[in-house]
């Protein structure tokens, strides 16, 4: 629901996500990598709402994220945009953007054995988790990262380790035959 700010002038300020709407946070919609949105409220015909004139990310797409309100576009720097307004919030540089991960309260941007994790509202470094050492054929940098709940589940190489998205613990890792080249949690 909503709530009247201003009543002379009869503004209304909504706060949190609309009933049905839902987020695209990893490549693959979601952790689970459906492919999929779970948003209901999205029907055609569609149309572009609003239109970025300043900042020209487009042509230089890469990973596009949607959570918390935001749009975040990864090309050569991360950019956030609010996503119903089109305003331009911030811009970071990051190494490499197609492994993102976009929630409510962090953004991950994983690179090699580190993985940044960002602020959502502003964009700054809020802190960083290391891939512990892996066995069974782990290669030490993040291949593939899924985040759900309070955890992060990372691939390198063979190897499957679950971090503590808050503490940056390493709660178990597992060492698998082949190579792991997808995920789903």
């Amino acid at each position: 629901g909503g709530k009247i700010v201003n009543s002379a002038l009869g503004v209304l300020c909504r706060q949190g996500p609309l009933a049905g709407s839902a987020d695209w946070s990893h490549d693959g919609a979601g952790a689970a990598n459906t492919g999929a949105s779970q948003d209901t409220l999205v029907r055609a015909p569609m149309k572009r709402l609003w239109v970025d004139g300043a900042n020209r990310w487009s042509k230089k797409l890469g990973a596009v994220r949607v959570a918390g309100g935001r749009l975040l576009v990864a090309s050569d720097e991360l950019h956030a945009m609010d996503a119903y307004t089109g305003r331009h919030v911030w811009q970071t540089p990051i190494g490499s953007g197609d492994k993102i991960v976009a929630l409510g309260d962090a953004v991950f941007v994983p690179g090699g054995k580190s993985c940044q994790v960002l602020d959502p509202a502003t964009g700054k470094l809020r802190g960083e988790l290391t891939l512990p050492e892996v066995g069974g054929g782990g290669k030490g940098y993040w291949s593939i990262i899924k985040a759900e709940g309070e955890a992060i589940y990372a691939a390198s190489g063979n190897a499957v380790v679950c971090i503590d998205r808050k503490t940056g613990r390493a709660v178990w890792q597992h060492s698998c035959e082949n190579l792991v080249v997808s995920m789903a949690v």
